[in-house]
């Protein structure tokens, strides 16, 4: 190898680790208020220019903007214990590790999943933001009496809402778990979940189908994504006896355009319900 290789191959080893090594710049947006009650504050909500923190800090800022509707992420550590995090390989390189930018074809290599919940909340998150495990969050919910919380497992869901269920001192009427296929409604059902919200933007269902389920089983919301809504929304979902959710909608004049096209509510990171 020539001087002139070498030292071209260490310039691009050197610049590679700066990259990765430099902080992930987060979008600031200003929390807007919306004249509308049923929004939902996506994965904690948005805080100190972070979306996805799923937070202490998050919490906090939410139910400051009056939020009665929370939704959060769930993962297990190795032990099963339940923590707040959208993933443990995208989520945790962004908040928890000192290589934010690591290229994804790294990230699936290097085991990042906490041993148990002690472990989760001794790591140190970026922007000072405070990590959550389900005990944490359950003392959170007895200091605020009027909020409740909407499940996204990003594992295993079933299995996700039978840990959360096992919890002592849990009043699963304080959750509000999501589903996302028609086979999970019995089975979250018969762990004794009163309401539920069927999301579909996993789901390979028709819109005829999804209609036929959200009409025949008693939910809480059928959430549908923002791709499959249009002009023609209304009619599509004409006398739906539950609520129409979509996601995530920061905008404000989105807002009212889905709005008008027959959604109840959202799922968002900046908007905010207007509290007369």
């Amino acid at each position: 190898m020539t001087r002139k290789n070498f030292i071209i191959r260490l310039v691009i080893i050197l610049g590679f680790c700066i990259y990765v090594m430099f902080p992930v710049l987060e979008e600031h947006q200003d929390h807007i208020s919306y004249p509308n009650d049923l929004l939902i504050a996506h994965a904690g909500g948005g805080v100190n220019g972070f979306t996805y923190s799923n937070s202490l800090e998050a919490l906090e800022t939410s139910k400051e903007n009056g939020f009665v509707y929370i939704e959060l992420d769930f993962v297990s550590a190795e032990n099963g214990d339940l923590v707040l995090l959208h993933g443990w390989n995208d989520a945790h390189f962004r908040f928890f590790s000192r290589f934010p930018r690591l290229p994804r074809v790294f990230r699936n290599i290097v085991k990042v999943q906490a041993k148990d919940s002690q472990s989760f909340k001794n790591r140190t998150m970026r922007g000072g933001l405070t990590p959550l495990t389900f005990v944490d969050l359950l003392e959170w919910l007895n200091r605020n009496p009027k909020a409740f919380i909407i499940t996204d497992f990003k594992d295993n869901n079933l299995q996700g809402l039978e840990k959360l269920s096992s919890y002592e001192n849990v009043s699963l009427d304080r959750f509000i778990p999501q589903i996302y296929e028609p086979a999970e409604y019995d089975p979250v059902k018969s762990l004794g979940f009163d309401k539920i919200i069927f999301t579909t933007y996993k789901s390979p269902l028709t819109a005829q189908d999804i209609y036929h389920f959200s009409t025949t089983h008693d939910l809480f919301a059928l959430t549908v994504p923002k791709a499959r809504l249009g002009s023609n929304t209304n009619e599509i979902f004409k006398d739906l006896p539950t609520l129409l959710l979509t996601h995530t909608v920061n905008d404000f004049q989105k807002a009212q355009q889905y709005e008008n096209w027959g959604v109840d509510g959202f799922y968002t990171d900046y908007l905010y319900p207007e509290v007369d």
